[in-house]
C-alpha cells in the first residue's frame, strides 16, 4: 500500500536468485532513512517500509546494491518521463495551486509571464470577432474568465500558472476538431469541470493558436444563434 502519490525516479530489475541478497544489502543502506510513526509524546510507535531520502542519494545506493549483488549494468536505469507523465504532473501542479490560493482559475495575475502573454494573444484574437459586428463581452469569474455573445458564454478560459484550459460551449460530438486537439468531456462518461460546454483544450504555447481560434469562432457562431 502506497500512502501518498509518487513519481518513479529509477528502477533496478533483480532476478529471483539475487533478490534476497539485494534486499539484505538494500536494508543495510536504507534502514537509517526509515520513516517512523511517532505519537504526540514523541514515542516511536512503529517503523514503516518507507524512507526519507533524496532520489539522487537513493539512486547512488541502488548502484552500490547492483555492484554488490553482481547485477548487470543495464538492470539499473533512470525513468524517462513520457507525454502522459508530463500531463499528469501538470494536473498535479494545478491541484496544488488550487489548494494554495483563494481564486481557482479566474485570476490572470497568478499566471507565469509566458502564460500571461499567451492569454493576451488569445484575448486579442477573440475580441477581434467584435470588430465584425459581434459584441463580445469579457467577464472575470471565480473559476474562469468568460467570453460572451448575447449573454451566452461561448469560450471560458481557466488560468493556471503554466497553462490555459479552454472550455468550448459546444455539445458533445459537434465540435469540428479535425486535428483532435480538444477533449470531449462526455464521450467516455461525464468529466466534471467548471467551464461551460462539453469540450476542453489545454494551451501551453501559441503553436496551434490560429487553429484553436477557428474552433472558438465555431463556438461563437453556435452561441450567436
Amino acid at each position: 500500500m502506497i500512502p501518498l502519490s509518487y513519481r518513479v525516479y529509477a528502477t533496478l530489475k533483480i532476478s529471483g536468485e539475487r533478490l534476497k541478497m539485494a534486499e539484505q544489502i538494500a536494508h543495510s543502506y536504507f534502514d537509517k532513512h526509515r520513516a517512523k510513526e511517532i505519537n504526540e509524546y514523541g514515542k516511536i510507535l512503529r517503523s514503516r517500509e518507507f524512507f526519507f531520502i533524496a532520489p539522487e542519494d537513493a539512486y547512488a545506493y541502488l548502484e552500490e546494491i547492483r555492484k554488490f549483488a553482481q547485477i548487470d549494468k543495464t538492470a539499473l536505469e533512470k525513468y524517462k518521463e513520457n507525454k502522459t507523465d508530463k500531463e499528469a504532473n501538470l494536473i498535479a501542479e494545478e491541484a496544488r495551486e488550487i489548494s494554495e490560493r483563494n481564486t481557482t482559475g479566474g485570476d490572470i495575475n497568478f499566471a507565469s509571464d509566458n502564460i500571461r502573454k499567451l492569454y493576451e494573444q488569445l484575448r486579442n484574437k477573440i475580441l477581434e470577432f467584435g470588430n465584425r459586428g459581434e459584441q463580445i463581452m469579457e467577464e472575470q469569474q471565480k473559476h474562469y474568465i468568460a467570453f460572451k455573445i448575447n449573454r451566452k458564454n461561448f469560450i471560458d478560459v481557466k488560468i493556471h500558472k503554466n497553462s490555459l484550459v479552454l472550455f468550448f460551449n459546444v455539445k458533445s460530438g459537434e465540435l469540428p476538431d479535425e486535428r483532435g486537439l480538444t477533449r470531449d468531456l462526455e464521450i467516455d462518461g461525464h468529466i466534471g469541470h467548471h467551464g461551460n460546454g462539453d469540450y476542453d483544450l489545454r494551451l501551453t504555447d501559441n503553436k496551434d493558436l490560429d487553429y484553436v481560434v477557428k474552433l472558438i469562432k465555431f463556438s461563437l457562431e453556435q452561441n450567436s444563434k
